[in-house]
């Protein structure tokens, strides 16, 4: 899988913000050496200072379902697109975000649900 710029600075503030354990499978981004790589096996540890976890779209789709925000509308084009995630009981305004990519878009409202408190 290729992670562009923005995705890797989005992962990045998100795991500022958010503990994600790394597990067989997922991908990470390593500060120290700047590489992304595939876990393919964990050793008992879950938890790396140096390893950042890379979200795909279905870790974000994951994330929003454990938190109630269930129904997705992705509008896009080649030019970008928008995301509009409305939550399941209702009383929430949509969060709506945009990017140049599917995963961009999605990253970003995994960061705005993570900020507005969970």
């Amino acid at each position: 899988m290729k992670f562009n710029d923005k995705e890797i600075s989005l992962c990045k503030q998100i795991a500022e913000k958010h503990e994600k354990e790394i597990d067989f499978g997922d991908w990470y981004h390593d500060k120290d050496s700047d590489d992304i790589f595939l876990c393919e096996e964990i050793n008992g540890q879950h938890i790396f200072p140096n390893l950042i976890p890379l979200w795909t779209i279905s870790d974000c789709l994951e994330f929003f379902k454990e938190r109630g925000w269930g129904r997705i509308i992705i509008d896009m084009d080649k030019v970008g697109g928008v995301i509009k995630i409305f939550h399941d009981k209702g009383f929430r305004p949509p969060i709506i975000q945009n990017g140049l990519t599917v995963l961009e878009f999605c990253l970003k409202a995994v960061l705005a649900v993570i900020e507005e408190g969970e």
